[in-house]
């Protein structure tokens, strides 16, 4: 199968998406290969993954997708995602490839059989192999994937797929060569406290080690826990890892210490993780982490760089009354449950730039220096609630958001506004600190009970001047005026025109008995009308002969009066604005 190009080539020099996913005669053992590069570096600011797209419809008895992969060097990650008629992405999984490997990997679609998908494929930065490269470049150096063929099969009997918790099937669960390792065997081997170091592996059993201490290094990388998993109060003072690791049951890290490096990069998390009063003394990751369930994060307190870059949040997320002292990152992360910071303390930036929320995102009595919430999105019925939060009690705060983000998501309050047009001017933005505050002038006014007089002068300048930051208000409010009192004016037919404005007149300015017969005046065409109309609105004195008839001398003058109002509520706007600039 071949499809689109997607995705991002690392960023060398002149190297492009078309250079970095290439189609190669023979490569890793294959004839006809489709070899996609990827990097991940943070020194260097690299974070690329390439891959291919294609949009397919499934057969109706569609059953298994088979993915022919190969790796020629060292290591790195593939990952496959179907994404249904309604955008919802469908995680097959991801794999990592030792160098020379060569997979079939199969997983089930049957659910999606029938039905319109887009096929994606990529390679990512996962290697641990820098042989010949740099000391930190491990996951930034010959990434390089190869996809030989990708088959749907509608057999039952091929590749028979295994339930796994009512989920998709993690990567490498049907692989034959996949080792069984027993729990009893990672207990014994960490009371021994010898070096724990399994990858590929299905954990068959329980762990508990509750109230333990574990010295030596444990890294259970790439397999699956079939059983239940109980951390709780357990101290770790070494490195840990479960990278690309599967917990089916919920997992218990209550109030444990990581004194050293943890990662649970690529993690899924299919039941409940408990983190809750937990202590990351060094860095930790859970890039790319899937939790299925509400994750408990609360009271944790995170001492190193802490990383959930492009984590998925199925559940709650639960970040409550927890402390970061350097930077968190949260970018590109999907929040699909409440995502709650409320009294979270932020000592360096909280990043959660490009992320979406599905439900409320709360950060009520949090503390931060800088919360960076560019290209965020939520959905139509989300909240975003800030009360008591930095921004509304520290000037060194400061919030990175485009305000038509949060426009129509932001809960009311009084502080919360001001604050943030406060923030929005100290930060040059004053088209946004213009849009807030008419937020804000609205918002206030629509709660304000009809018998509050105040109520009435909002809405009154709300209409005029759009509380005073829309100079186009009163400029849009001229020129309707000019035009209503002009077509008035000549549908009434209340302006006359001087015929021979020279004419003989009497001693009582009257037209003498000997012109009485001739015509003196006519009316006005509407052209003329709306002409008058500006000279009279913009307080220009019209053509001596052209004047109201009657009583519709005083229109003009409340004409007059109107325009002389709404030039003064132009210039006041105008010259805010300019002064504020």
């Amino acid at each position: 199968m071949t499809g689109d190009r997607i995705g991002s080539a690392p960023q060398w020099e002149n190297y492009s998406l078309e250079q970095a996913i290439k189609w190669y005669d023979q490569w890793g053992g294959y004839q006809g290969v489709i070899v996609i590069d990827a990097g991940y570096h943070p020194r260097l600011g690299i974070d690329a993954s390439g891959g291919i797209e294609k949009k397919i419809l499934l057969p109706e008895n569609a059953r298994n997708i088979i993915f022919n992969i190969a790796k020629e060097d060292h290591d790195g990650g593939f990952r496959a995602i179907l994404i249904d008629q309604n955008g919802y992405q469908h995680s097959l999984g991801d794999i990592i490839l030792k160098s020379g490997d060569k997979r079939q990997i199969c997983y089930d679609i049957s659910t999606l059989a029938g039905s319109r998908i887009t096929l994606q494929a990529y390679a990512f930065g996962a290697g641990t192999d820098n042989s010949g490269c740099d000391s930190d470049a491990g996951k930034c150096c010959f990434e390089y994937i190869g996809i030989d063929s990708i088959e749907i099969k509608s057999s039952e009997d091929i590749f028979p797929i295994q339930e796994v918790n009512d989920a998709i099937n993690p990567p490498d669960y049907l692989e034959n060569n996949i080792k069984i390792i027993y729990a009893s065997d990672i207990l014994k081997n960490i009371s021994y406290k010898n070096h724990v170091n399994y990858d590929n592996c299905v954990i068959k059993g329980d762990i508990d080690l509750e109230d333990n201490v574990i010295d030596s290094p444990l890294y259970i990388t790439n397999s699956i826990f079939e059983g239940d998993i109980n951390f709780k109060r357990t101290k770790f003072n070494n490195n840990i890892s479960f990278y690309g690791s599967h917990f089916l049951n919920d997992v218990h890290f209550e109030e444990s210490v990581f004194s050293r490096t943890a990662t649970f990069t690529y993690v899924y998390f299919y039941g409940f993780a408990f983190f809750k009063n937990s202590q990351f003394n060094n860095d930790s990751y859970f890039n790319y982490a899937d939790f299925s369930m509400d994750a408990y994060f609360s009271m944790c307190k995170f001492s190193g760089y802490a990383s959930f870059l492009r984590s998925q949040f199925l559940g709650d997320s639960n970040f409550d009354d927890t402390e970061f002292q350097k930077y968190a990152d949260f970018k590109e992360s999907n929040f699909v449950g409440l995502a709650d910071y409320s009294r979270a303390i932020f000592i360096v930036d909280a990043d959660f730039i490009g992320s979406h929320f599905s439900d409320n995102l709360i950060f009520n009595e949090s503390k931060f220096y800088t919360l960076k919430l560019n290209s965020i999105s939520l959905d139509s019925d989300s909240e975003l609630s800030l009360t008591d939060s930095g921004i509304t009690r520290y000037d060194y705060s400061n919030i990175l958001v485009d305000w038509n983000d949060i426009r129509d998501h932001l809960s009311y309050d009084e502080v919360v506004y001001l604050s943030l047009i406060r923030n929005f001017k100290d930060l040059g933005v004053f088209d946004d600190a213009y849009n807030c505050y008419y937020q804000y002038r609205r918002e206030s006014q629509s709660i304000k009970p009809w018998k509050d007089l105040t109520k009435y002068v909002d809405i009154l300048s709300g209409l005029s001047c759009g509380y005073g930051v829309r100079p186009s208000y009163p400029l849009a409010w001229s020129c309707s005026l000019v035009l209503f009192f002009g077509l008035l004016f000549w549908s009434q037919k209340s302006l006359q025109k001087s015929i021979c404005p020279f004419m003989p007149r009497d001693v009582n300015n009257k037209i003498s008995s000997s012109n009485k017969n001739e015509r003196s005046s006519e009316s006005i065409s509407i052209s003329e009308a709306i002409y008058f109309s500006t000279l009279i609105f913009f307080h220009t004195h019209p053509p001596a002969h052209w004047y109201p008839s009657g009583k519709w001398k005083f229109v003009v003058v409340i004409e007059d009066i109107a325009g002389w109002l709404f030039l003064a509520i132009f210039v006041v706007v105008l010259v805010n604005r300019i002064i504020t600039w």
